[in-house]
């Protein structure tokens, strides 16, 4: 019998006058899509929970440019354009403060730098790809993650 359980966020933009794109991937199949994210969307994903069998979800961010980033005198950024994935649910429990321990983000600073994969803190401000591996049943995965 298949048991269903679902993945939920909220993808909020820091500033909708300057949208990025994101598409949103589940083993390989866009799930959601937005070429120009200009306000808060509830995404929802619904998987087979019955199995014991290892997922991906990438949240690939495109459409950066230099415009999207303030820069001052210095070379600090004083203003930009991110995508904030809040209120991330893995079957009802909130792991939005734990992503950084099962996630990573790949990304060259936007051309500015080496190609780097680092911890994933929910804020995605690069051209490049997140993701999130894990495996159903996923209450047995988060207890034996968070």
């Amino acid at each position: 019998m298949q048991q269903t359980t679902s993945i939920e966020f909220d993808v909020v933009p820091s500033k909708p006058q300057h949208p990025l794109s994101l598409t949103v991937e589940l083993n390989g199949q866009v799930q959601w899509q937005q070429s120009a994210v200009t306000e808060k969307s509830h995404v929802i994903i619904q998987l087979d929970d019955s199995q014991i069998t290892e997922h991906s979800i990438k949240f690939i961010v495109a459409n950066k440019t230099p415009e999207h980033t303030k820069i001052d005198s210095e070379g600090n950024i004083i203003d930009d354009s991110v995508l904030i994935l809040d209120n991330i649910t893995m079957s009802d429990i909130d792991v939005t403060n734990f992503c950084h321990t099962f996630a990573t983000y790949t990304h060259d600073l936007n051309g500015t730098g080496d190609m780097r994969t680092q911890p994933m803190y929910c804020e995605l401000g690069c051209n490049g790809t997140a993701e999130m591996k894990f495996t159903t049943p996923i209450y047995l995965w988060l207890l034996e993650h968070i």
